[in-house]
């Protein structure tokens, strides 16, 4: 029966080690486990962080090219306003260029109407002129006639 005892007891020894070994070994891998666990949980967070790090770099890329194709449409629009604006002032410009011209022909043709008249002022005193030159040669004539008449007598 001793021999019995002893070899339970080896045998209570053996499982009691065996128990030891296999809690040992799960308690070694549960270790591991969770150290793959945080590892795994290091690694996802890491992975967002490089997401989110991903994302804000694409949108301040988008916001650049949005405030690029911004700046575009406001230069577009400057350049239309100016062409625009431009059209007018030469619009303007060539509106009082012909009103300009207009006023000129006017004063011209006030010249013209001017001068004609004193052309006929001028024309009309010349042949009063001769009128008068020609009635005071007649009347010299007839004052010349009647002395010679009256010499006569």
């Amino acid at each position: 029966m001793l021999f019995k005892s002893f070899y339970h007891c080896r045998q209570k020894k053996v499982a009691e080690e065996n128990e030891r070994v296999r809690k040992k070994k799960e308690k070694s891998m549960k270790k591991k486990m969770r150290q793959k666990e945080r590892e795994a949980k290091r690694y996802q967070h890491k992975l967002e962080l490089k997401k989110q790090a991903e994302e804000q770099m694409v949108a301040a890329k988008i916001a650049r090219e949005e405030r690029k194709i911004l700046i575009a449409q406001r230069k577009l629009e400057s350049i239309h306003l100016l062409t625009i604006l431009f059209e007018r002032i030469k619009e303007i410009k060539t509106k009082e260029e012909v009103e300009q011209q207009l006023r000129e022909l006017e004063l011209e043709k006030l010249r013209q109407i001017e001068k004609e008249e004193q052309n006929r002022i001028e024309a009309k005193k010349k042949e009063e002129n001769k009128k008068k030159l020609k009635k005071e040669v007649l009347r010299r004539k007839e004052e010349e006639l009647r002395q010679k008449n009256n010499e006569k007598l």
